[in-house]
């Protein structure tokens, strides 16, 4: 049989679910301000597929992989940030995930290749 709340206990750790909800909520917060703030400076590059009027079904498709990345990275930072970096996620943090989700993708994914080059160091010789 299978125990549910050992393997809720052992994805989410010490973290509140309820919190962990709260967090999500507080990031989509940041994200969509973020995300409208850029769309209203009209910074993006106008395609074919761009709508001349703000719609909001294209404005959800558009950003939808933020807003999952987003959700991604809170859930990460939540559940393994004390044990990694020493820190516990609050919801001031959450909204600064949201807000400056972009920034935070590219740091992960420095973090990660920093890990990846110290762990697994690459065997080929550049000379």
């Amino acid at each position: 049989m299978i125990d549910h709340n050992l393997i809720t206990q052992q994805l989410l750790g010490d973290v509140d679910l309820n919190f962990l909800i709260a967090s999500w909520i507080i990031a989509i917060v940041g994200g969509t301000l973020n995300a409208i703030l850029y769309s209203l400076k009209g910074t993006k590059d106008k395609t074919n597929q761009t709508p001349l009027k703000w719609d909001l079904w294209y404005f959800l498709k558009d950003n939808a992989k933020r807003f999952i990345s987003g959700m991604i990275i809170l859930f990460v930072y939540a559940r393994f940030g004390n044990e990694l970096m020493g820190q516990t996620l609050t919801l001031g943090f959450a909204f600064l995930i949201g807000f400056f989700i972009d920034w935070v993708m590219v740091f992960f994914y420095k973090k990660f290749h920093e890990l990846k080059d110290k762990f697994f160091p690459s065997t080929t010789n550049e000379e």
